[in-house]
C-alpha cells in the first residue's frame, strides 16, 4: 500500500464480517422460536458465503483478511446453528457431534502446524467446498421443516 492511499474495501474484504454478526442473531432466533427469521437469515448467509466467494474469485478479488474471515464466519456459523438445532431436539447430537469434531480437528491442525513452525497452505478442495454446501442445505432443511411445523401451529 502506498503512503496516503486508502486501502481499496471490496465486498470479499467485508463479506465474512456481516456473517459473522448474523451467527448470534440466528441462533437467538431459534432459542426463541422465530423460525422464519431464523431460516432466512440462515439462508441469506450461506446464499452470502456462495456469492462473495463466486465474487472473489471471478474478479481477483481475494484478499487475506477474507482468507481468515470466510472460513470463520463458516464455522462459527455451522457449528453454532448445528449444536443448536441438536440442543433443541431438531438434529440428532451425533450429527452435531460430527459437524464439530470434523471442524475442532481441522482446526487443531492448523494450529499445530503453525506451532511447529510448519505452516500449511490452505486450499480448500472441492470435496470439501461440497462438504460445507451439504452441511448449510442440511441446517436449511431442518429449518425450513421446523418453520413449517410453526406455522402449521401459528406460531413462529
Amino acid at each position: 500500500m502506498t503512503r496516503g492511499r486508502a486501502p481499496r474495501v471490496t465486498r470479499s474484504k467485508i463479506e465474512g464480517g456481516p456473517r459473522l454478526v448474523l451467527v448470534p442473531i440466528v441462533i437467538s432466533m431459534i432459542v426463541t422460536d422465530r423460525w422464519i427469521g431464523a431460516f432466512l437469515i440462515f439462508v441469506a448467509a450461506g446464499i452470502s458465503d456462495g456469492v462473495d466467494g463466486w465474487l472473489a474469485n471471478r474478479f481477483n478479488l481475494r484478499t487475506e483478511l477474507g482468507a481468515y474471515l470466510d472460513p470463520l464466519a463458516d464455522k462459527a456459523l455451522l457449528i453454532s446453528i448445528y449444536v443448536t438445532l441438536s440442543v433443541s431436539g431438531l438434529i440428532p447430537r451425533w450429527v452435531a457431534i460430527a459437524v464439530v469434531a470434523r471442524d475442532v480437528m481441522i482446526i487443531g491442525a492448523i494450529m499445530l502446524s503453525v506451532l511447529m513452525a510448519r505452516p500449511v497452505h490452505i486450499k480448500p478442495l472441492i470435496i470439501s467446498k461440497a462438504n460445507t454446501l451439504a452441511q448449510i442445505a442440511f441446517a436449511a432443511l431442518v429449518l425450513a421443516v421446523a418453520t413449517r411445523r410453526a406455522a402449521d401451529r401459528g406460531c413462529g
